[in-house]
């Protein structure tokens, strides 16, 4: 009896593949397709995130979306026009109490920039 314990014990030491009704060939296939498949739904992820910087012109002409990444820097935009003004700065509230450095300030949440202008003389 002592040895028919012993054998039982041993099958229940195999592990999951003993248990498995599978072959050992395709659960490691299904294991490296998984693996690819988590691996695509990460990058597909990290390549869709971010944050959306938007341009309100305040009356100039429209300057596109940035979608960047938390500490990035914006790229140059063309500086909008707008008839009788003079383009002064971006800022990121309405007032203008904040200009926005575009070589130095960095991305870090949603952004909207709204535009300054001078009246020409």
């Amino acid at each position: 009896m002592e040895s028919n314990n012993n054998h039982s014990e041993k099958k229940e030491l195999k592990g999951f593949y003993g248990k498995a009704k599978i072959s050992v060939k395709i659960l490691d296939i299904a294991i490296v397709i998984g693996i690819v498949a988590l691996f695509a739904v990460l990058t597909f992820g990290m390549n869709h995130r971010g944050y959306t910087v938007t341009f309100d012109s305040n009356g100039g002409t429209m300057v596109e979306p940035q979608k960047k990444m938390y500490g990035d820097h914006l790229d140059p935009v063309e500086p909008p026009t707008r008839e009788g003004y003079e383009f002064l700065y971006w800022a990121n509230d309405i007032f203008g109490n904040n200009p926005w450095n575009i070589e130095k300030d960095v991305v870090t949440e949603p952004l909207k920039l709204y535009a300054f202008w001078q009246q020409k003389e």
